[in-house]
């Protein structure tokens, strides 16, 4: 047998892949996954004060999960609500397209991690060594 492993595109995996995953999802899923339920639904959100942007969210939606890839708020702005008003806007977004989970990942010994179990986050896993080798946790809110 010679293999040969080369860098592909996704145009020419898109076919094997729509055959090969169809199985997959039968056994896993017990039904078809549709291409467009894995297709990440990105959502940007901003918190302005006097026209001038003190928070930001940003993330997606992807096959009914909600994940929270950042949200940050100005030093100086903080503990004002802006950043739990962010948190139920995407909780909110999230409910409308049916999500039933949202998640987020943040550093194992940061002070984010108080702001996110005071916003019904429960810390559900362990990322050791991850991100330039600091250790992170991951938070979930199930909304269902």
């Amino acid at each position: 047998m010679n293999m040969n492993i080369t860098k592909s595109t996704e145009k020419e995996i898109e076919a094997f892949e729509a055959q090969s995953w169809s199985v997959e999802d039968l056994k896993h899923y017990g039904r078809e996954v549709s291409w467009g339920e894995w297709n990440p639904n990105k959502f940007i959100f901003k918190a302005e004060l006097d026209n001038e942007i003190t928070g930001i969210i940003v993330g997606n939606i992807t096959a009914g999960v909600t994940f929270i890839e950042r949200i940050i708020v100005a030093e100086l702005s903080r503990k004002k609500g802006i950043g739990k008003q962010l948190i139920q806007k995407v909780e909110d977004y999230a409910k409308e397209l049916n999500s039933h989970k949202i998640y987020l990942y943040t550093g194992k010994n940061w002070s984010s991690n108080k702001f996110y179990e005071q916003s019904g986050f429960t810390n559900t896993g362990q990322l050791e060594n991850h991100y330039l080798n600091v250790d992170f946790v991951i938070y979930t809110k199930f909304l269902k």
